[in-house]
């Protein structure tokens, strides 16, 4: 699966899930670490 396909489709399911109970900060800090841990998945 593409990168851009899963990180939409979990950036969906992080808004439905968590409306407004994390700071913009927040949501950056884990966008970066989400994309962080799937391309190390993928390097091996």
């Amino acid at each position: 699966m593409r990168l851009r396909h899963i990180y939409k489709r979990w950036k969906h399911r992080r808004w439905n899930k968590g409306k407004g109970t994390l700071t913009k900060e927040q949501l950056d800090h884990l966008d970066k670490a989400i994309l962080k841990e799937w391309v190390k998945r993928n390097e091996t």
